[in-house]
């Protein structure tokens, strides 16, 4: 773009006011030396870099974050910043808007290929150079430099992975024609019979050169703007064939320069370069015309805008020409004002931003899917990721919710399936998401909650005036009756009656039980003589347990039928429950054992 810097700068003068993600993403060197190291919150400035870019610039780490070299596309720097062995003379050019791409070699973890593009369709075009990083002990070398892959070709190179997860798509535009090309970078090399997509704007002069190009961070969306006369586009791209379609024009007659795409894939961003607005679109919003038409304006105090990248934090940063503070798109999967956008949202100061942020394959920045789910008492549900017309179609889910001993249970199809664990505690829970022509792999570990079974003990049947307690089990916390909140529920009987139990195990797991106690006509109601006070003898029949409520300690013994004592038991004052589960059916009597003169009381004991 170096034909329109004069007439840019020299214009400005007039103007008052000129997150599945990778670390290889984590460093940025971008702008005069400025540079971002991604692995803090908020990123930590770096000011050692060397790279100084107007426009085009890439940077590449390695899957731990280690800082491995970066280029403005004519030079290549090393970790230590200092020039790379063989790493100068590269066909690119600073003043490209994408001068320059780098991508690992699929099946080797030590070459790199650095495709380069030269600026305004000049005759250096498109070409690659190869860096060998197991030389130059560990800082690298340019083994292979300048191939040609195209020539003339537009300011424009990205690259996402091909639907096999594996090879990668190398994706340009030519110059003088309306044609993209898509070389597919193997474990073999670079495929020079690129696949050729015939559509949209016949780029013919000099000023449509500029302008980026980017893929969704899925590699399915392809994002393409063109600086002057000025077009914001948006095109779908087939991963497993390479070929761009379905072309849709989200604007025109404004001088379009950086765009970007949302970490979902579900909102497209484009900046002009001298109108100080940037804008978004909702990719989810259903037809095109809806697409179109939900173009929302952000606008920024800085006039000249540049590049738009998407980060490894999630957010989406700016480039703010001339400016020592990055702008920064914060919450950018949101819709108009609620994607939070901070004009002096990030310093880089003492350094400068130009045009330039760095230039990385798509794939690295695409966010880690997650599932979610809740959990209630008996069950707990689960709710696959969701998708719009931004991303791939979803074509099958497999959940396996790491719980064999549910047997078939333990697997579902379902988008919102609900599983109850055989025992509380912790289970891995696996989802598989099918697309087209891809798959991702989800795991978390979920605990499952405590079941609930509330449940009561204590009679329900009591004389009047007897005092019964009622007891609480199966939850961690209870309420009776809306006011007492303890397990147990001491009460005095003066009349049917019914008393409603909440029991609860967590937030989302409670229940409520009603207790019913019935007053009993005390069958077998003996009355000793001289004596107001008595004995309370109750259920009579009886099936299993036996109360006797009594005014004073005492002991009494069961007698069969035949006269035989089969039970002695010593109760004390108040109700003692008796168990007489080991008695046959029959005819049995009680009495005091130490009366002579004492009635016996005539018990039936039933099954």
């Amino acid at each position: 773009m170096k034909h329109l810097i004069l007439l840019i700068i020299l214009s400005a003068a007039a103007l008052t006011g000129v997150f599945a993600q990778n670390n290889e993403t984590q460093n940025w060197y971008f702008g005069n030396q400025a540079g971002l190291d991604f692995s803090t919150s908020p990123p930590t400035i770096l000011t050692s870099g060397q790279l100084s870019s107007i426009e085009g610039c890439a940077v590449i780490s390695d899957n731990q974050g280690n800082l491995l070299f970066y280029s403005e596309g004519n030079t290549i720097w090393n970790k230590t910043h200092q020039i790379m062995a063989n790493g100068t003379g590269l066909l690119g050019d600073q003043s490209s808007t994408q001068s320059s791409v780098i991508v690992k070699q699929p099946g080797n973890l030590n070459i790199y290929f650095i495709i380069t593009l030269d600026d305004a369709g000049g005759s250096d075009g498109l070409t690659y150079s190869i860096v060998d990083m197991n030389l130059a002990a560990g800082m690298g070398s340019v083994t292979v430099k300048n191939l040609p892959l195209y020539n003339p070709s537009t300011e424009r190179v990205v690259a996402t992975k091909h639907c096999n997860g594996t090879d990668v798509w190398v994706v340009s535009h030519d110059h003088y024609s309306n044609t993209f090309r898509a070389h597919l970078l193997t474990s073999s090399g670079i495929g020079l019979t690129p696949v050729l997509s015939v559509l949209g704007p016949n780029i013919s002069s000099p000023s449509e050169t500029p302008g980026y190009m980017k893929f969704s961070p899925d590699g399915r969306k392809l994002g393409f703007l063109v600086y002057l006369p000025g077009s914001f586009e948006l095109y779908d791209f087939d991963p497993s064939t390479g070929i761009v379609s379905n072309q849709l024009i989200l604007d025109t007659d404004i001088d379009a320069y950086g765009c970007e795409f949302s970490p979902d894939g579900s909102k497209f961003y484009g900046a002009t370069l001298t109108d100080n607005t940037i804008f978004q679109w909702d990719l989810c919003a259903g037809t095109n015309q809806a697409i179109v038409a939900s173009k929302y304006a952000i606008p920024d105090p800085v006039n000249q805008l540049g590049a738009l990248q998407l980060a490894s934090d999630g957010k989406i940063y700016v480039a703010r020409y001339q400016q020592q503070t990055l702008g920064v798109i914060q919450n950018p999967n949101l819709s108009g004002a609620s994607c939070n956008y901070t004009a002096t949202g990030l310093s880089i100061s003492p350094k400068i931003s130009t045009w330039s942020l760095p230039n990385f394959m798509s794939n690295y920045l695409k966010p880690k899917t997650t599932f979610t789910h809740n959990s209630n008492c008996y069950a707990t549900s689960f709710t696959a990721p969701s998708t719009c017309n931004a991303s791939a179609s979803i074509t099958g889910l497999a959940w396996e919710f790491g719980d064999p001993a549910s047997g078939a249970s333990n697997a579902s199809n379902l988008s919102n399936p609900s599983h109850t664990f055989s025992n509380p505690g912790n289970y891995t829970v696996q989802l598989i998401v099918y697309y087209q022509c891809s798959s991702d792999t989800l795991k978390q570990q979920i605990t499952a909650p405590q079941q609930l079974n509330l449940a009561v003990s204590g009679p329900s049947i009591a004389c009047i005036g007897q005092a019964i307690t009622l007891v609480a089990s199966g939850a961690n916390s209870y309420t009776w009756n809306a006011s007492i909140f303890t397990p147990t529920l001491g009460i005095t009987v003066s009349g049917n009656a019914s008393y409603t139990l909440s029991g609860q195990v967590s937030q989302n797991c409670f229940s409520t039980k009603i207790v019913t106690i019935a007053v009993s006509e005390c069958l077998g109601l003996t009355t000793y003589p001289n004596d107001d006070n008595g004995l309370c003898i109750y259920p009579n029949p009886v099936i299993n347990l036996l109360n006797i409520e009594s005014k004073w300690p005492e002991e009494l013994i069961i007698l069969d039928s035949k006269g035989h004592t089969v039970l002695s038991v010593m109760i004390k004052t108040g109700n003692n429950p008796i168990d007489l589960s080991h008695l046959s059916s029959g005819l049995y009597f009680i009495k005091n054992s130490g009366s002579i003169n004492s009635q016996p009381s005539k018990l039936i004991k039933t099954d």
